[in-house]
């Protein structure tokens, strides 16, 4: 007996936790011929619509599963399961290649994000790197100042050397002077 099926997964957080890959792994492991899901909203909350279409057993089965595993950051309140009456529900190959699609596409957008972010830190740290320089520069030349006045205290010190040796020769002389 074949019956279609609608699922609705409602939470704070089903959306962007893997949900739909989750659930389409569990249709192609039961075989379902006829599977598809979409993120939605529903009361103001987010939720997983689930279309399935299949051997009841089957669609036992699955509704199980869905009630009873869930990826690991999800936020569940409820699981809604009834019949189906609308639309003809696309064939699973169909839907596993929209939502590798999708999932490329959000590939992209994160990694094109996290280029730009790259860029902003890179722009970041040429500036550090430019105030970096700015400072070493600083300190090159307070280190120049240093030195000119280490070598002026030297000079001093050569002055002060000579000033006392002078004095002292002044002092063994015994103050005599010479006459002639």
């Amino acid at each position: 007996l074949y019956m279609p099926l609608r699922l609705l997964i409602v939470g704070s957080r089903v959306h962007e936790v893997g949900y739909r890959l989750m659930l389409l792994s569990l249709a192609m492991r039961l075989g379902l011929k006829r599977f598809e899901a979409y993120n939605t909203y529903h009361d103001g909350k987010q939720a997983v619509e689930v279309l399935a279409d299949g051997p009841e057993q089957k669609l036992r089965k699955l509704v199980d599963a869905v009630k009873s595993i869930k990826p690991p950051q999800a936020k569940v309140d409820y699981v809604k399961a009834e019949e189906y009456t609308g639309d003809e529900i696309q064939e699973t190959r169909d839907y596993a290649t929209l939502l590798q699609l999708e999932q490329l596409i959000k590939g992209v957008n994160y990694i094109a994000k996290i280029l730009e972010k790259q860029d902003e830190m890179l722009k970041r740290q040429d500036e550090m790197l430019r105030k970096q320089d700015e400072m070493l520069k600083k300190q090159d030349e307070m280190l120049k100042k240093q030195d000119e006045m280490l070598k002026k205290q030297s000079e001093m010190l050569k002055k002060q050397d000579e000033v006392i040796r002078l004095l002292k020769k002044m002092s063994e002389g015994g103050g005599q002077r010479n006459e002639g």
